[in-house]
């Protein structure tokens, strides 16, 4: 008895891509999909006929579709004849191409999913191949090809008595294989020769991640190649007391640079940096003093 499948696979874009199926017209596109359900139906899968082999005459197919017109029927199956959408046996059956191909697919997975789909667990000589080229179902990591290209298994197998032939997996001395070491992926941001500097192995060690990239080159530049790590920590450790975001610049390319600002608890007494005001008074006090100067000498 053949199996009944509630539904065949249709792909919308093949259908609305076909060159052959859009030069019919929509009415013979439409009967053909009609057409399609009767095939899928059919004791044959894939042919439009009856149980007893006979394929179904036009004025079946107009009864069996709904259509009063028998003149229509007719110049639709023609079209679609024409442009090459169906196909006829010498029967003069009614068939479809591409619903026979589904089918056979299916069939050759379903033979493969009983047999186990794994070839190292099966007469392989027996086996024949799915439609991709392959077998189903294999495990190409427990199968290995010898010189003279004949499958062996990676692991021992022990015959089985079960009434199918096939051989069981034995998990015998796969326990004691030795685990292959992982190989310990390597920081991306040591692979740069400027991570080695001291200002950026300080920086990283402080707050636990890497400065941003496009940065380094200014990190090094204004932080120098004399290694001042215990300055750049009391930047830091300041700067995090006073509640600011470590992930901030300032801390190192402010503060190590022109001083932490004068605040009470600073660890260390650096520079402190002047402010935008007392910048500007000591400038006008500079200029002050040199026009004092040129107005002596006249």
């Amino acid at each position: 008895m053949i199996l009944k499948l509630p539904a065949f696979q249709f792909y919308p874009g093949d259908w609305m891509k076909d060159p052959a199926l859009r030069a019919v017209s929509s009415g013979a596109r439409g009967l053909w999909m009609d057409m399609l359900c009767l095939m899928h139906e059919s004791v044959q899968r894939g042919y439009l006929q009856h149980g007893n082999g006979q394929p179904v005459t036009t004025e079946q197919i107009a009864r069996m579709t709904g259509n009063l017109s028998l003149v229509e029927v007719e110049g639709w199956i023609a079209e679609l004849e024409n442009c090459g959408v169906s196909s006829r046996s010498n029967a003069g059956v009614i068939y479809s191409r591409r619903m026979l191909r589904d089918e056979r697919k299916r069939k050759a997975c379903q033979e493969a999913g009983k047999r186990g789909g794994n070839p190292a667990l099966l007469q392989v000589n027996d086996l024949a191949p799915t439609l991709r080229g392959g077998v189903k179902g294999g495990d190409n990591r427990q199968v290995k090809h010898d010189a003279k290209g004949e499958i062996t298994p990676s692991s021992s197998f022990s015959p089985s008595s079960s009434p199918s032939g096939l051989s069981k997996p034995s998990n015998e001395g796969l326990d004691t294989l030795p685990a292959k070491p992982r190989k310990a992926s390597k920081p991306q941001a040591l692979k740069d020769p400027r991570a080695q500097h001291w200002a950026i192995q300080t920086i990283h060690s402080l707050t636990g991640y890497w400065p941003k990239k496009i940065l380094w080159d200014e990190i090094i530049s204004a932080l120098g190649d004399v290694p001042q790590p215990e300055k750049l920590t009391d930047c830091f450790k300041v700067w995090v007391k006073a509640g600011h975001y470590s992930g901030n610049t300032s801390w190192y390319l402010d503060w190590f640079v022109n001083g932490i600002p004068a605040t009470k608890g600073s660890p260390r007494n650096y520079a402190p940096r002047q402010s935008v005001a007392e910048q500007n008074a000591a400038n006008s006090a500079i200029a002050l003093q040199r026009t004092l100067e040129r107005m002596s000498d006249d």
